[in-house]
């Protein structure tokens, strides 16, 4: 079969789609996804023990504005990417965003450290 007849006969049964059925389907993969990736989460790494106290923390709230500032910027791309007439790869820049903020904020944070703790920190630790 050629390319022109497959499109042909393709466009023959085409039934009209409601104006809502892009952003619903949007909606079930990114929930889909979101319902993965926690249960994934949970099956391999866990919970935290301390969770209730942790919140309660800088590093909770900074992991989470990290996480949070990627899946907006994640789907805002997704939704870009999704139209056939979006195809610039320009708009990735916006990935940039939260790496060179977390950058800047860890900058911040070695600066105002005390000399003993700079080790620990860059370094990092492990129980």
């Amino acid at each position: 079969m050629q390319t022109d007849d497959l499109i042909k006969q393709l466009s023959t049964q085409v039934t009209p789609v409601t104006s809502q059925s892009f952003a619903r389907r949007f909606l079930f993969a990114w929930l889909t996804g979101l319902a993965a990736a926690l249960l994934l989460l949970v099956a391999t790494i866990g919970v935290r023990g301390d969770l209730t106290a942790a919140m309660f923390t800088w590093p909770f709230w900074m992991k989470w504005l990290y996480t949070m500032t990627l899946i907006v910027i994640g789907v805002g791309l997704s939704l870009y990417f999704a139209r056939p007439q979006n195809h610039s790869g320009r708009v990735l820049w916006w990935l940039l965003v939260p790496m060179v903020l977390l950058a800047l904020l860890a900058m911040y944070d070695l600066r105002h450290a005390p000399p003993e703790s700079i080790d620990h920190m860059w370094m990092g630790h492990s129980h």
